[in-house]
């Protein structure tokens, strides 16, 4: 299990999660069985232009659907009238970022609602 996932997501966080957050989902046959099943999430504060909580399901990498997510947080923002938005990118993501129009280079410490701290770099992407 991966650090950010192991045990209970803070309650405010959950709260922004519910308000702020999106979901991608496929549908699955299994077992001649359908089902959805999400492949993708985001997360955007549409007050400061701000995502966070992008994440893709391992088998669903490199698959587009980060892509996808990104641009439909991004349409968002445009849609509220955001001349910015900005985002804390895990050191490894920063090349996917930057590929999406990213702009950032230095390196901060983002605090995890889960209470430990992760190296990022900060990144900014003017939509106007």
């Amino acid at each position: 299990m991966l650090k950010w996932t192991e045990g209970e997501m803070p309650t405010p966080f959950v709260d922004k999660l519910a308000t702020d957050g999106y979901v991608a989902e496929v549908e699955v046959n299994l077992n001649d069985k359908t089902h959805r099943e999400i492949i993708a999430t985001g997360m955007i504060d549409l007050q400061n232009g701000f995502i966070d909580a992008i994440f893709v399901a391992p088998q669903y990498m490199g698959s587009g659907a980060g892509k996808q997510m990104l641009a439909y947080l991004e349409g968002l923002a445009k849609e509220a009238g955001l001349a910015s938005i900005k985002l804390e990118s895990t050191l490894n993501a920063a090349e996917f970022y930057r590929k999406c129009g990213f702009e950032g280079e230095g390196i901060s410490v983002y605090q995890s609602p889960r209470g430990f701290n992760l190296d990022c770099v900060v990144m900014y992407k003017k939509l106007i």
